[in-house]
């Protein structure tokens, strides 16, 4: 069997999500992958020590364990559509959530 046979994505949370300023993602890791698409709006994300000013159009894959921060800059609305997902389904992965806190 090949590696991509192996493949039963599971898909954790997709949110449409709208957000006012002032909002924030603080500094977090989170333990599966998430798909994260600006559909509308400015935002500063900062991956490890790597920082991106995004706009509409965006697109960024966050992988599992690694540092990152969200913030909306200089506009009143943000509307990110983004999916949470393993991409392997296993016994656990109901129980885990989206991790909004630091290390």
């Amino acid at each position: 069997m090949d590696c991509y046979q192996a493949l039963c994505p599971y898909i954790r949370t997709a949110w449409n999500c709208y957000c006012a300023a002032p909002w924030e993602v603080p500094e977090r890791i989170i333990f599966d992958w998430e798909l994260l698409y600006i559909k509308e709006g400015v935002v500063r994300i900062t991956i490890e020590d790597m920082v991106y000013h995004a706009g509409p159009g965006s697109i960024f894959l966050f992988k599992p364990g690694k540092r990152h921060s969200i913030s909306l800059l200089g506009c009143s609305k943000l509307h990110q559509p983004h999916i949470h997902f393993d991409l392997i389904a296993q016994e656990d992965s109901e129980q885990v959530k989206v991790n909004f806190q630091p290390r």
